[in-house]
């Protein structure tokens, strides 16, 4: 079952950590995933693909998932059905030639014939860092034909009228209803009400923009404000026009990994953008709600662990909607919840969220305390700290 996998916090960090595009960072599953979570910023119905029973395989490398089918021709027809519904832009199907297999880490193989890729995380970041192409970087359906049966089927398969066929197979003039605008890339810079980039990521914080349009309750993820305050949008011209008469709309949604988006929350004007960054005159957005918490030793010291059990370990706290967050060297930390999220945390059962590193099991951290979430407090100067026995090597 996937989960959210990285809080703002550490996905800066990773950034901040690497260069090149190999990060190092991977997982895989082997057999279909009913139970499959989306991902905070997966689109609307797009889980639905990753819980078909025809997977076989997945991968994740740095935020970017592809998972791998094999298909009968009544599975085929409905995965593409369920891509169809998915809440996308566009709905690009790609038709390749080949029998494809893709290998574990061990080296077991996997026949498929249909894959599908979604980029997020740290690879997308990437993508939008160093691709200056127009793109939405929506997810991708990919199908692959192996003989002529096949074709013939695809050919005589009644496609959704918004699916956008790109067709690489020789001799196949088959062609979807369905097509990808022009776009252009268009500039815009979000701040906060002091100046700085609307991103905080020491306290978790971050901004999403969303694009809305009428009588829809879903709306498209746009991305994310970088750390220096800059956002980019790959707009057609429609999507402009549809912009300035008010049909669509966007807006700014500033809190954790977790925050979700409502058509209610502030509007990034399209008046604020323009085709040269050069030019981009700033809008500012109000910081969400920092909370801020202490945790010490029970004699009042600093949560400081003498000897370290081994290389980086720390004290952490954990806390649902926000993920693990790391202390100062006073044992100080600050976490940003929107006022939804703070309330579903206040009504939760406290449970144990304070790791403490292991001893005796190198990079290993358990629960074993716990920081109430009524014992966070928006006042820095006026937190009461949660105390802790002080951890003690085992003897050797």
């Amino acid at each position: 079952m996937l989960v959210p996998r990285f809080s703002a916090v550490l996905l800066f960090l990773l950034m901040l950590s690497f260069s090149r595009p190999a990060f190092g960072l991977a997982s895989e599953r082997i057999g279909p995933d009913p139970r499959t979570s989306p991902q905070p910023d997966w689109a609307h119905g797009l889980v639905e693909l990753p819980r078909h029973p025809s997977r076989v395989y997945s991968l994740w490398v740095n935020g970017n998932d592809t998972f791998y089918f094999a298909t009968e021709d009544e599975q085929l027809s409905e995965l593409i059905h369920s891509f169809s519904r998915v809440r996308l832009r566009d709905h690009v199907v790609r038709l390749k030639s080949g029998e494809p297999v893709v290998k574990s880490f061990k080296g077991e193989a996997f026949r498929f014939n249909v894959s599908l890729n979604v980029l997020g995380g740290i690879a997308l970041w990437h993508s939008r860092k160093t691709d200056p192409k127009p793109q939405t970087y929506e997810p991708v359906l990919t199908i692959y034909v192996d003989d002529a049966r096949t074709q013939e089927a695809l050919e005589q398969f009644s496609w959704p009228d918004n699916i956008a066929l790109e067709n690489d197979v020789p001799g196949s003039e088959l062609n979807g209803m369905g097509s990808v605008p022009a776009r252009k890339l268009l500039h815009a810079a979000v701040h906060f009400q002091d100046g700085k980039p609307a991103v905080d990521f020491e306290n978790g914080m971050s901004t999403t923009i969303t694009l809305w349009e009428k009588d829809h309750e879903h709306g498209f993820n746009l991305g994310k404000v970088s750390n220096s305050g800059a956002f980019t949008a790959a707009l057609s011209l429609e999507e402009i026009r549809r912009l300035k008469q008010g049909e669509q709309w966007l807006t700014m949604t500033v809190g954790n990994f977790l925050a979700k988006p409502a058509p209610e929350h502030p509007r990034l004007s399209i008046e604020h953008f323009s085709f040269d960054p050069e030019t981009v005159q700033p809008v500012t957005v109000a910081r969400s709600t920092s909370y801020h918490g202490r945790i010490v030793y029970e004699d009042g010291s600093p949560p400081v662990l003498e000897p370290l059990p081994w290389p980086g370990a720390e004290i952490r706290v954990s806390f649902p909607y926000a993920g693990m967050v790391r202390t100062d060297a006073t044992g100080s930390f600050s976490v940003t919840f929107t006022a939804e999220q703070f309330e579903a945390l206040k009504r939760r059962k406290p449970r144990k969220n304070i790791y403490i590193p292991s001893y005796e099991r190198p990079n290993s951290s358990r629960a074993l305390h716990t920081f109430p979430a009524a014992q966070l407090s928006t006042d820095s100067d006026s937190v009461t700290a949660v105390k802790i026995p002080r951890p003690q090597p085992q003897p050797q």
